[in-house]
C-alpha cells in the first residue's frame, strides 16, 4: 500500500500526510487503518453512553459509578486516537507500542491531555 492508496481514507479522518512519499516512509496499513477506525468509534460510543447514562440519573438512582467509568474510557481512547493521528502527521506512520503512555500512565487522562496540547 502507497500514499495514494489511503488517500481516501485519510480524507475521511480529515488529516493528511505531509512529505510523505512513496520513496521515503511507508503508509499506514489497511489493518491499521480499521484498528484505529474501530478505536475512534468505540470511544465515540463509551462518550455517549456515559453522557447519557447520567441524563437518565435521578433521586432514586445515584449510581455514577458505570457512566463514569464509560466516560473515563472513552475519553481516554479518544485521547490516544488524537495522540496517533498527530503522530501521523509528523511521520507519515503510527506510532510503535513505545509511542503512547502504558501502564498506569496509560490511563491517567491528565497526563494524555497533557501530551495532546503539546503535539
Amino acid at each position: 500500500m502507497d500514499v495514494t492508496d489511503i488517500a481516501p481514507l485519510s480524507s475521511r479522518f480529515g488529516f493528511r500526510i505531509r512529505g510523505v512519499t512513496r520513496r521515503n516512509q511507508l503508509a499506514p496499513n489497511t489493518s491499521q487503518i480499521i484498528a484505529i477506525d474501530q478505536e475512534l468509534l468505540t470511544a465515540v460510543r463509551l462518550i455517549k453512553c456515559g453522557f447519557g447514562q447520567l441524563q437518565q440519573m435521578d433521586g432514586a438512582n445515584d449510581f455514577y459509578h458505570l457512566p463514569l467509568l464509560a466516560l473515563s474510557s472513552g475519553f481516554e481512547r479518544y485521547l490516544k486516537v488524537i495522540l496517533c493521528f498527530r503522530h501521523l502527521e509528523r511521520t507519515g506512520e503510527f506510532p510503535d507500542s513505545d509511542g503512547l503512555p502504558r501502564g498506569s500512565k496509560g490511563h491517567d487522562l491528565e497526563l494524555l491531555l497533557e501530551r495532546v496540547r503539546k503535539e
